[in-house]
């Protein structure tokens, strides 16, 4: 049986190339509602946990996208170095 599932590696494309370090990092986000919160990544499967209010826990970049829409989280935005 032929294996369907198509990667990168089989093409000799490699995505990771063009994206930049801070784009690879993960993203830090702060619980902002009542008590503890955890929630599964839909991506990796991670379960990262916000132990009380105001918890901040990097989040990896895949993860990312569906944790922005969860109520009672919001992105930390980076600070600019200047």
């Amino acid at each position: 049986m032929q294996d369907n599932n198509a990667s990168a590696a089989d093409t000799g494309a490699n995505p990771e190339v063009t994206k930049s370090t801070e784009d690879t990092q993960g993203k830090v986000f702060k619980f902002t509602g009542t008590g503890s919160f955890s929630v599964i990544g839909a991506f990796t499967g991670y379960t990262y946990y916000f132990p009380f209010p105001g918890a901040q826990v990097q989040v990896d970049y895949h993860d990312a996208f569906a944790l922005v829409a969860e109520p009672g989280l919001t992105l930390v935005p980076r600070t600019q170095a200047s």
